[in-house]
């Protein structure tokens, strides 16, 4: 990743990483999300770095919930979208949904909730959403794993040849 495919460092929060990634199975405290023109960078003291491009992202949305036990006052908090859901496709081509909390403040949901709408602006206005994976094709993806597996069988029963099993693949793969 270089300087230069990340584009330009627009601003920079504190966040927990709450879930999503299978290396990493609990609450991580003190992650610093960097949003850039061309994407997030995540990176903290016990959270290796991860790059995510706009144009690997499905979905990216707020929530309100608790998140962490450790960031919030009271109950209250929980009615607050402070919680940053971002549903991406991974250097594996697989999809993950990850689930970061907004920690401007552990004492009142309020300026978290306020962070996150600040957030959300600054996504709006880089032009984030157009880059993102269209839904056309992210509902497509698995019509198509589904189509390559059927192929796979009808290959397996030699209802086709290699040679007639592997161009059909071939032509569904460049359509994911």
């Amino acid at each position: 990743m270089t300087a230069s495919s990340q584009g330009t460092l627009l601003t920079v929060y504190r966040v927990y990483y709450i879930s999503g990634l299978s290396d990493k199975p609990h609450l991580i405290r003190n992650v610093k999300m960097h949003v850039f023109s061309e994407g997030f960078f995540l990176s903290g003291k016990l959270f290796a770095p991860l790059w995510i491009p706009y144009t690997s992202i499905y979905d990216f949305k707020l929530s309100a919930g608790i998140g962490s036990p450790w960031t919030h006052a009271s109950r209250s908090g929980a009615f607050l979208e402070k919680l940053i859901e971002i549903e991406f496709c991974d250097q594996n081509q697989q999809k993950v949904f990850l689930t970061l909390e907004m920690v401007v403040s552990i004492f009142s949901g309020l300026p978290n909730y306020r962070a996150c709408k600040k957030l959300l602006e600054i996504v709006t206005l880089s032009g984030a959403f157009d880059k993102f994976i269209p839904t056309a094709v992210a509902s497509s993806s698995p019509n198509i794993m589904d189509q390559i597996e059927r192929l796979a069988e009808l290959h397996k029963s030699d209802a086709l040849t290699d040679m007639e099993f592997q161009s059909k693949k071939e032509e569904l793969l460049k359509r994911l």
